[in-house]
């Protein structure tokens, strides 16, 4: 990596892809200690500058890869299907709890009123 190459997106060699905003660059022959620099460079803006995000995938190892809490990689400590999981049950089962604590309400003042009418 530290040799200077050129990875251009969508499998375009160095060169720029001027029609897609999504770009995916493959980098194959990565060995440990190597260094990349990722630099991205917006075309026919707008303004002068635009928001971006970038991801970068794979097995990079080190501290970068590590979970300090436990110190397990973070594809091992990976939870988020736990908390997705959660999540969906949390909006299910709280406007359900909510529901429920409303119906007693209003079935005990009902309770309540007939009662008063007999006495």
């Amino acid at each position: 990596m530290g040799d200077g190459r050129t990875f251009g997106p969508n499998g375009l060699g160095g060169g720029p892809d001027r029609k897609n905003n999504a770009e995916r660059v493959i980098i194959e022959g990565v060995k440990e200690g190597d260094v990349a620099t990722i630099t991205v460079e917006g075309y026919n803006l707008i303004r002068s500058y635009q928001h971006y995000s970038l991801v970068a995938t794979g097995c990079f190892g080190g501290v970068a890869n590590t979970n300090f809490v436990d110190q397990c990689s973070a594809f091992d400590c990976d939870d988020s299907k736990n908390k997705r999981l959660n999540t969906i049950l949390m909006a299910i089962f709280i406007p359900l709890g909510i529901l429920l604590l409303c119906g007693c309400g209003v079935f005990f003042k009902r309770r309540k009123e007939q009662q008063q009418q007999q006495g």
